[in-house]
């Protein structure tokens, strides 16, 4: 139950955060998991607790590759029921760890499927699901540190390159990095060299080059 409170714990507006804020699949995403290689079926064989199992025909998918995906039982107690996977592994067997606990137990022969997890960073998505040019975040955007922290010289010497937060910054190299953005198109708040940016996004990426 919620109390009346509980619409101040809800988000209101646009959050900007370095995660991306759609859900993998959905009309903001855009990323078909009806596709093959973003989905798989399986069937649990063997019981290892109460949420998690070995299961078999997911073998020719790497480790990792459904964590965070959705696991729908397609028979037994639970047919019809989704869950969120914890962790996937493919270690000699194939294990799936869920972050719930099933209304029903799970019994061996129970059958499902499951699709592809997203950690919601950019470099996952342009890796894993070419579709970086549908990311819903921003990557560039400064963690809680940026506010305490301090300029620093690097040495040419040791680091080969001028440290981005050098004061003394080779005003030639912002002429050669920004004009290395030429080509990229317009795309409102985004700020990716060659994908796409607005006039604040050209600021902001290429003074993190």
């Amino acid at each position: 139950m919620r109390g009346v409170s509980d619409r101040l714990n809800q988000d209101s507006g646009r959050l900007y955060t370095a995660t991306c804020l759609a859900d993998l699949g959905d009309a903001r995403c855009t990323v078909d998991l009806s596709i093959p290689g973003y989905r798989g079926n399986g069937t649990v064989t063997t019981l290892l607790g109460t949420s998690s199992f070995v299961a078999s025909g997911l073998s020719g998918f790497d480790g990792e590759w459904f964590t965070a995906g959705k696991l729908t039982f397609t028979s037994g107690a639970n047919a019809g029921n989704s869950v969120e996977v914890k962790s996937h592994r493919n270690v000699g067997n194939v294990t799936l760890s869920l972050w719930q606990v099933m209304p029903e137990p799970i019994a061996p022969g129970d059958t499902f499927v499951v699709t592809a997890g997203c950690d919601k960073r950019s470099s996952t998505c342009r890796g894993r699901f070419a579709n970086l040019i549908n990311f819903r975040g921003f990557p560039h955007v400064p963690g809680n540190d940026f506010v305490v922290a301090i300029p620093r010289r690097a040495s040419r010497a040791t680091t080969g390159r001028v440290c981005r937060a050098d004061v003394f910054l080779n005003r030639q190299l912002i002429v050669v990095e920004t004009r290395d953005w030429i080509g990229t198109p317009y795309r409102h708040q985004a700020s990716l060299k060659g994908v796409g940016c607005d006039c604040l996004g050209l600021v902001r990426g290429s003074g993190a080059a």
